[in-house]
């Protein structure tokens, strides 16, 4: 009898292991014309500003062979792109509500669907691990079209922000990095999930499943950590999270911020849901966005 339990029990483990992990690494995302109504709903003024702007659809290959599908929007002598990462189940819709001021301030806009989101190819989510190579591909795009004199910005979004902060440590193209609401690690993100959705423990559940996204991706949750690379990173870094935030605690952005040993600002939102730090003031946030990159302007002015 109790063997049979014991047994019952394991069987139980993998199969909900298994399960997580489909649900975490193939996950259902939005289509274009569903984020766009969403952002209609949010932020009609800016997906209004977004959607009288011209755009240049482009498309690159990863290095995985899948089309990474985005749209450019091109301040004629500019110098200065930013590149919006969105999260996940999303697409590039969610950079929508940040592009207004950075074109304003005379940025080009980068937007682009992140692999196994929207219009690009690729079936599987690894939390910004291939997304973090992919977003060189983007990068390499934007300075073959604009010049390799850009100075690139990186804005991510909850997982966006995981990807652009993993990638940071890669690319000495990028100029600083706007990190809204990211994860300190996939293991906790997914261990604080678990616990709160289905009031379990990460052992042996969390284990059992990362081991079949190895079978499947060839990548552990261990590697899926911006907290490691965030160690090493020395380009300046907004972080910013709203203290509301049910679905990614406030915590994991300021364990980043603590181990991050470059040039930072922290912006904590009262009263903010996840990733609903611009959606409750966005004057504010332009501001301190703004007093960010000034900031920066004067460390290299001054030869830091």
């Amino acid at each position: 009898m109790i063997w049979t339990l014991f047994w019952l029990l394991v069987l139980a483990a993998v199969g909900f292991g298994n399960h997580f992990t489909k649900v975490a690494l193939f996950p259902e995302t939005w289509t274009h014309e569903d984020a766009r109504e969403r952002e209609l709903k949010d932020q009609p003024l800016e997906l209004e500003y977004y959607e009288v702007l011209e755009k240049k659809p482009f498309e690159v290959t990863s290095q995985h062979g899948y089309p990474l599908r985005g749209i450019l929007i091109e301040t004629p002598g500019s110098t200065r792109t930013m590149i919006f990462v969105h999260g996940i189940t999303y697409n590039l819709y969610g950079g929508v509500k940040y592009l207004k001021m950075f074109h304003e301030w005379g940025y080009n806009i980068v937007l682009y669907d992140q692999p196994n989101h929207g219009k690009s190819g690729g079936d599987v989510t690894t939390f910004g691990y291939y997304e973090k190579l992919d977003l060189a591909q983007i990068v390499d795009y934007v300075v073959v079209k604009l010049g390799s004199h850009q100075e690139i910005g990186l804005h991510g979004e909850s997982m966006g922000a995981a990807t652009a902060l993993q990638h940071g440590i890669l690319d000495s193209r990028i100029a600083f990095i706007i990190s809204d609401c990211s994860f300190d690690t996939a293991f906790n993100e997914f261990k604080y999930r678990l616990k709160v959705e289905k009031h379990l423990p990460a052992f042996p559940v969390l284990y059992i499943a990362s081991f079949f996204s190895y079978l499947k991706t060839g990548v552990f949750f261990s590697a899926m950590n911006p907290l490691k690379a965030v160690s090493k990173l020395k380009l300046p870094v907004l972080w910013i999270h709203g203290l509301a935030d049910a679905y990614t605690p406030c915590a994991q952005t300021k364990t980043l911020y603590d181990a991050h040993p470059g040039f930072k600002h922290l912006y904590l939102v009262e009263g903010a849901t996840h990733a609903k730090a611009y959606q409750v003031d966005p004057q504010k946030y332009r501001e301190v966005v703004a007093s960010f990159i000034e900031a920066i302007e004067e460390k290299k002015k001054g030869g830091i």
